[in-house]
């Protein structure tokens, strides 16, 4: 009899071994693990410190020794295990490395880069590129499920348009970059595939505040400016993760927002005060769209009608991202999960227009549902669904009178 159990959560599976003395237990989530193995006239034997990545799939050999099953041998040493069973190649980054190193934006996607091979935005912006093959045949996931628009999967996909990104730092336990030879579950992808694995909840109570930020008060002078461009930004939110009940339900939710005002130059040809009154003489009906229009700052050589705009103006952003998850193991047989996160921004930026800006709202949403279920000791069966939505409208007011 084989026993495995997950160390935070206390999870327990269940598995037995045919006559060659060989088991396997598939679909176990990310996580530390202790494998224990007994039977009658042999003495009971666990292995503990036994780290499982995403997508992993390792070989534990245990031996038995002859002995009462009363009797116990505990190994605790924590051996590297290298992965035999597969030829897959890939590169998994840890929740310490997410949160930990250097990202501009707190966006993950940067760390993508780290594999040998993958190129971040090197064919179109935002596009993954494993060993120079086309980025159409990348699959992007978020536990387990495709979360990329089919026809461009790029990393765009993880964020839309925005500065964060549809996962925060905060919420990730691992991510996976995959390449040379899948198996099924990996689905359409030819190149390579990002498995994003979400944080989820265990027996202790965690939590975490956080707020970063960048003021131009702190920054150089741009080289060939004249004075520095305005620049506030702010990026905080928490997370929480623990218990329902014990052993059996548990939780985990985060919020990211970001807030930013960054000055921007804007520049324009505009009709000079001379050309206005000109054509407001031919038509009134003008009036409306040349009240949307400034007055020159600068003459224009040679031109009379035509005068060169420029001023400073400042562009807003403000974008929250939320993700909520609840893990749910009823019985040794059954485990269920259920993970929903969105992502709503809205960019407004300059015009020539001192009076109309261009306005960009976006949403994307994605949600993962999974439901395990032990039929025996040798067969299990999983089903998995995700879901994405991803809205952008797009108002362009800017010579709407």
């Amino acid at each position: 009899n084989i026993v495995v159990t997950n160390v935070r959560t206390r999870v327990v599976r269940n598995s037995v071994t045919n006559a060659a003395g060989a088991y396997e237990i598939p679909l176990l989530g990310v996580g530390e693990y202790a494998i224990s193995a007994e039977h009658a006239g042999f003495k009971r034997i666990e292995r503990a410190g036994i780290a499982l990545n995403a997508g992993d799939k390792i070989k534990i050999d245990l031996t038995l020794q002859v002995g009462e099953i009363a009797e116990r041998i505990t190994v605790t040493e924590a051996a590297s295990l290298l992965s035999t069973q597969t030829p897959e190649r890939g590169l998994v980054v840890g929740s310490n490395q997410v949160e930990n190193l250097p990202l501009n934006g707190r966006n993950f996607v940067q760390l993508i880069s780290l594999q040998p091979g993958v190129v971040v935005g090197g064919q179109i912006g935002g596009a993954i590129t494993f060993n120079g093959l086309p980025y159409q045949g990348t699959t992007n996931n978020i536990d387990g499920t495709d979360a990329a628009n089919p026809d461009r999967p790029t990393a765009t996909n993880f964020s839309g348009q925005t500065r964060m990104n549809l996962i925060s730092q905060e919420f990730i336990q691992e991510f996976k970059t995959t390449q040379g030879v899948f198996s099924a579950e990996i689905g359409r992808a030819a190149a390579g595939t990002v498995n994003v694995i979400t944080k989820s909840g265990t027996n202790e109570l965690h939590g975490s505040l956080f707020e970063f930020m960048r003021n131009d008060k702190l920054d150089a002078r741009n080289f060939f400016g004249t004075s520095k461009t305005k620049l506030r930004l702010n990026q905080f939110g928490a997370t929480a993760g623990g218990p329902i009940l014990k052993d059996r339900l548990f939780f985990f939710g985060g919020w990211e927002g970001a807030r930013e005002r960054r000055g921007v130059l804007i520049t324009g040809v505009v009709p000079t005060s001379s050309f206005r009154d000109q054509m407001l003489r031919a038509n009134r009906a003008y009036e409306p769209i040349l009240n949307l229009l400034p007055l020159p700052t600068e003459p224009l050589a040679n031109e009379v009608n035509r005068g060169f705009h420029r001023r400073e103006d400042n562009r807003f952003s403000r974008e929250d991202v939320l993700l909520g998850r609840i893990d749910f193991a009823p019985a040794t047989r059954d485990a269920f999960f259920l993970r929903y996160t969105i992502l709503d921004a809205r960019v407004i930026a300059p015009n020539i227009s001192p009076i109309n800006g261009l306005t960009f709202p976006s949403q994307d949403r994605t949600g993962t549902f999974s439901w395990s279920h032990t039929l025996n000791p040798r067969m299990i069966n999983e089903l998995r669904l995700g879901a994405n939505k991803q809205d952008l409208p797009r108002s362009h007011p800017a010579y709407a009178p």
